[in-house]
């Protein structure tokens, strides 16, 4: 991915059609096969729909379906068809995710199961993904078009599919029908019969459902927006998908992990937002992380927390101190989405809130009370050094899924830095 997405369709497309043909049937942005991340990387850009057709398989990552399943959950539709988009949608179909087509339904129905069903050899993008081999699905579709003019039993439309499926997908083609032991014995007008069939009327399932599933995205695209799901991703897919998720601006996308590794290495850019007046500013962020995370797990505990009605007045302040606005164009620069704009906001009022309680000295003194609640004690530390060494050891020391990059990267983004971090991320 090169350049950020600004129309409200993405397609991945490879070698199931000819790009030229898609755009001629459905305006978006088109990519290249899905591979893992990729989907993540979209979630950002205001895409309101993808489909996904294409996708790597065997020898690079593909497309993970948590990836599919963090897209639904921010509201964006997602159709499925022909190729990996047809194998992920019967996976996730109950979960939301929208099936398009043959093949579609025969991974559903349980006709065909395995990948490779829909694998195939082929040439990279500058040759618009030219194939060298045969996908097994438009064999099968191409023989059961044969059996329904006659040319060939059911059972021996089945022989010759597991002949050509006994090969290497990158080997299977209509000329390793011919080698079939089954079409040995069959008579010559017969054989020329099915030859003749086969190489005069080839179906192209894979293409017919891409197509099928344009038509359908040009439709749902108008739909009303899809609702936001409930949230699937936590732990370790939460962090996962934060450091994935794609930051749009000056025509280019790069992941979050990216704008953390960069900022990392140039802390003037942020130290005067994230920590003003910090004379060590990687030490004074990561103190104010820590501590941030202790007091919030504290007051989750002892259920502290502002009432709704506060809630919203205190986020505005938020936004009215760091000068940002929720714009599209806003969030798709710092790897937002709406949904967690939102919760990163609210995060932040929330500490801020508690910082601003009677009797509340700043954040250490969260992280005693956070200690307190928990029975902490840590051997050969004094008392007095007991915060100090809960915040050193950090959350991960007493069991908390907690990652700090992700951290560092919410605190970028929702102080407008991510956009800014990208101008000096090498391209």
């Amino acid at each position: 991915m090169q350049s950020a997405t600004c129309k409200p369709i993405a397609v991945f497309l490879g070698p199931s059609l000819p790009r030229a043909e898609a755009e001629s049937l459905l305006d978006a942005d088109y990519y290249p096969p899905a591979r893992h991340g990729d989907v993540y990387r979209l979630l950002a850009s205001g895409v309101r729909l993808i489909v996904l057709i294409d996708g790597v398989f065997h020898d690079t990552p593909s497309v993970w379906q948590r990836e599919l399943l963090a897209a639904l959950d921010e509201g964006i539709a997602v159709i499925g068809a022909a190729s990996m988009g047809a194998l992920r949608a019967a996976e996730l179909h109950p979960f939301g995710m929208r099936g398009c087509g043959t093949v579609f339904e025969w991974y559903k129905n349980g006709v065909i199961e395995a990948d490779d069903e829909v694998a195939l050899l082929h040439a990279e993008a500058d040759y618009d993904y030219r194939a060298f081999s045969e996908p097994l699905v438009n064999i099968r579709a191409t023989l059961a078009s044969a059996r329904d003019a006659g040319l060939l039993s059911a059972a021996a439309a089945q022989a010759l599919v597991g002949h050509v499926r006994a090969r290497h997908y990158s080997e299977r083609s209509y000329d390793a029908l011919w080698d079939a032991p089954l079409l040995k014995s069959w008579p010559t007008p017969q054989l020329e019969g099915l030859r003749a069939r086969v190489t005069a009327a080839p179906v192209n399932v894979k293409a017919a459902d891409a197509r099928a599933a344009l038509r359908l995205a040009r439709t749902e695209v108008d739909a009303a927006p899809a609702p936001l799901g409930a949230r699937r991703d936590r732990s370790i897919w939460d962090q996962i998908r934060a450091l994935y998720t794609g930051v749009f601006a000056d025509g280019r996308v790069v992941t979050t992990a990216a704008i953390v590794t960069q900022a990392w290495k140039t802390p003037e850019l942020w130290a005067a937002v994230v920590v003003p007046g910090a004379a060590a500013p990687r030490q004074a962020v990561t103190a104010l992380l820590y501590t941030r995370f202790f007091a919030l797990r504290w007051a989750e505990r002892a259920r502290v927390s502002p009432a709704d009605t506060e809630l919203a007045p205190l986020q505005r302040a938020v936004e009215a101190r760091l000068a940002v606005r929720p714009t599209p164009l806003h969030l798709a620069a710092n790897g937002l989405t709406a949904r967690t704009y939102t919760e990163i906001l609210a995060e932040r009022a929330r500490y801020e809130w508690l910082l601003a309680r009677p009797g509340v000295f700043g954040g250490p003194a969260l992280v005693a009370l956070w200690a307190d609640a928990h029975g902490v004690t840590l051997p050969q530390v004094a008392p007095a050094g007991l915060v100090a060494a809960i915040i050193d050891r950090g959350p991960l020391h007493f069991g908390y899924d907690w990652n700090f990059e992700v951290a560092f990267a919410r605190e970028l983004q929702l102080c407008g830095l991510a956009a800014t971090i990208l101008r000096s991320v090498p391209s």
